[in-house]
């Protein structure tokens, strides 16, 4: 099971990911396009963290007996 602080470190620290390249784009060292792609890929990450975490909440509320 996912703990909830794995989460919430995770979630963190894409939210400083995503601080850190506005102020990238805002400076000129990264170009629109280039965070465009980074946050692509944050999204895709945010996605699988939500998903794991719906299971671990399914598997908590999941019988023993019911689990595969």
């Amino acid at each position: 099971m996912l703990p909830p602080a794995v989460a919430i470190v995770a979630i963190n620290a894409l939210k400083a990911l995503v601080e850190s390249l506005q102020a990238d784009i805002r400076n000129g060292t990264l170009s629109q396009d280039d965070a465009l792609d980074c946050l692509g890929d944050i999204d895709r990450a945010t996605a699988e963290i939500a998903g794991l975490q719906a299971d671990a909440c399914r598997r908590a509320t999941t019988p023993v007996y019911e689990i595969h």
